[in-house]
Formats: structure tokens, sequence, C-alpha cells
């Protein structure tokens, strides 16, 4: 807000604003509009664009961010075989029981079933390089 010579508030260009005269001699004591005017100051088109653009940016990433999390179809690889033969070779070292034996790979086959929808599984083997590896615990 620009302060006139005469003393006059000038709140702007255009025909929505509206210069006010300091009559009073107090300045904490509310000045009388006309009736019909609007005291708002127009917006300037650079802060119209800085948040069309923060409310654009957000908007694309949290539509990509719930696209990648829950739509987007992933290749996850699983080495079975290599799971089995690990498993068979610490039961017959006498490492593991026949019933560890039996829990881990039923363990394995609900870690195998319990993936997302997005996700799909296959062989380790088949796979020549960058998918993660599916491995149990």
């Amino acid at each position: 807000m620009a302060t006139e010579p005469n003393g006059a508030i000038n709140l702007g260009t255009g025909t929505d604003t509206v210069n006010i005269e300091r009559t009073s001699a107090s300045e904490d004591e509310p000045v009388a509009l006309p009736p019909g005017k609007n005291l708002h100051v127009p917006r300037s088109w650079a802060m119209v664009i800085v948040v069309a653009t923060i409310v654009s940016l957000g908007s694309s990433l949290g539509s990509l961010f719930t696209y990648d999390r829950f739509f987007a179809q992933k290749i996850v690889t699983a080495n079975i075989s290599k799971f089995v033969i690990d498993q068979r070779e610490l039961y017959f070292q006498g490492k593991i029981d026949k019933q560890q034996y039996i829990n881990s790979l039923t363990n394995f086959i609900t870690l195998l079933k319990s993936q997302p929808k997005n996700r799909v599984i296959i062989l380790e083997d088949v796979v020549a390089a960058n998918a993660d590896k599916l491995e149990p615990r």
C-alpha cells in the first residue's frame, strides 16, 4: 500500500480498489468506506502461478506415488530350487529336524502367496538382471 502526498492510501490500481483519505485525527479509529467498494487488493499473476504450480506438483507426486505403490506391475524373482536344495541338505546333515524342514517349506510357500497382486513372481533362473529377489528369512 502506497501513501499519496495528500495523506490518502492507495490500495492498488484497478476498478475494484478505492482511495481512502484519512480524515480522523486518530489512526486507530476505523475509516468509513463508500458502499459497494471492495478493499481486497487484486492478486498478482505471479502469486497465482506459484500457487497453481505447487498444487500441480503436489497432485502429480501424489498420483505417481499411488500408481507406483498400488498399481504398477513389479517383477520379483524367487529361487525355489536353491531354497529346497539348501533345506534338504540341512535336513540330511541333521542341522534341522523333519518338523523344521516342513515349517520352512510352509513359510516359503506362504511368503510366495502373500505377495501383493501387483507383483509378478518368476523363477530367478530366467531373469537376466535388475529384479528384486524374494528370499525367506
